[in-house]
């Protein structure tokens, strides 16, 4: 009777040992799943948010004859007939002759 006990306990602890060897690296392989899992879903909502400004950017230009001209003011230097297009080199130059 003491034997069939021993027996009994030592294969439910055979059995707890290798589930146990058996379960933890793939639940060690899960987590890090779920983790690139949302870092995955984080980074595709910041790249839908992107898209839709770019569209709305877009649709801006499309519609918009200002958002055309401040885009032809702020990227290609462009301006109005009768206006002067100023380009400081060193702002921070600029400003100390500025404050003297």
């Amino acid at each position: 009777m003491e034997f069939a006990k021993l027996t009994g306990v030592f294969l439910f602890l055979l059995i707890v040992v290798s589930g146990t060897y058996i379960m933890v690296p793939k639940y060690i392989k899960y987590n890090r799943a779920q983790t690139d899992l949302e870092k995955t879903e984080r980074e595709v909502m910041y790249l839908e948010s992107d898209v839709q400004s770019h569209r709305e950017s877009l649709h801006d230009l499309t519609v918009k004859p200002s958002a055309v001209e401040r885009v032809a003011r702020e990227k290609f230097g462009l301006c109005r007939k009768g206006e002067r297009v100023i380009i400081f080199k060193d702002e921070d130059l600029y400003r100390e002759q500025l404050a003297r």
